[in-house]
């Protein structure tokens, strides 16, 4: 399988898969299932590794990762989300090219 491209999850900034193989069929078929089962009902619809059906769950369905609002690289004021392009408060913006979480490394 190829690397998938990595963009921060939005609650937390972890950096995660872009473009998960998870379809929205199988989402919908979770309604009748516990949350401890969704990760092996995904693997099982989708064919793909625990591992990205659990990053999915943990992430895109904000199972595992908790609130964390980023501050602004320049002034320190928080941000809504970590796929925030600039400050309100300072007009500090992000270069098109860079994600985030990339500032505070």
């Amino acid at each position: 399988m190829n690397q998938l491209a990595k963009e921060p999850c939005i609650k937390c900034g972890t950096l995660i898969n872009a473009n998960h193989p998870v379809s929205l069929r199988t989402v919908m078929q979770l309604s009748n299932t516990p949350p401890s089962e969704y990760v092996d009902k995904i693997v099982e619809a989708e064919g793909i590794a625990s591992d990205l059906a659990q990053e999915f769950v943990d992430h895109k369905m904000s199972f595992g990762c908790m609130k964390n609002e980023p501050p602004c690289p320049n002034c320190g004021t928080a941000l809504k989300t970590w796929h925030a392009v600039s400050c309100l408060k300072c007009d500090w913006k992000r270069e098109a090219n860079r994600q985030l979480p990339e500032y505070y490394k």
